[in-house]
């Protein structure tokens, strides 16, 4: 198996790290990964943050590449799913109250019918009302496995170039139906 960083410099390593941890410092604020690895962000994202023999779980989607030691979404370090893997998520590794750092982190791939909600915690000046690419559904498994601080799952949005941060802290409010 190839890995993803054979081709990136570690100066577009680099790039693509400082911009996860601005999405993840700040919430719901679209990064762009473009100009750090073209076309091919989820590769490049996926070495410059985790190393090759990662536990990982992915959805069977045509993006998703070959990367990191296959296990069960509950054994998972990294999941790679779709926006409507609500059921996947509800399975994601929290950590515990001491190690809360052995969460999953679940990347969230391409497009999907985004779902309107406000966001506010850390971060967030306020609350920021985004829109979100993943359905309500996975978005309520993300806040079942965040019910218990410091424990959770932090997601990344990735769409083409560009990347969307939502860390365990972040709360989530959805509008009244």
């Amino acid at each position: 198996m190839s890995h993803p960083a054979a081709t990136l410099s570690s100066a577009q390593h680099h790039t693509i790290f400082r911009a996860v941890l601005t999405a993840l410092a700040e919430p719901g604020q679209r990064r762009e990964l473009s100009g750090a690895v073209g076309t091919a962000a989820l590769p490049g994202l996926l070495s410059a943050i985790w190393e090759p023999d990662t536990p990982i779980w992915a959805a069977d989607l045509p993006s998703a590449p070959t990367f990191g030691k296959p296990v069960g979404p509950e054994e998972a370090d990294l999941l790679l799913v779709d926006g409507g893997a609500a059921d996947v998520v509800a399975k994601a590794r929290i950590g515990t109250a001491l190690y809360p750092e052995h969460g999953a982190t679940v990347v969230v791939l391409g497009s999907s019918t985004p779902t309107t909600v406000t966001l506010s915690g850390p971060g967030v000046p306020g609350s920021v009302e985004v829109d979100l690419p993943a359905s309500r559904a996975l978005l309520e498994a993300r806040d079942g496995r965040c019910a218990e601080p410091p424990t959770g799952v932090d997601l990344l949005f990735v769409n083409g170039g560009s990347l969307i941060g939502l860390p365990r802290t972040t709360t989530i409010t959805y509008p009244r139906t």
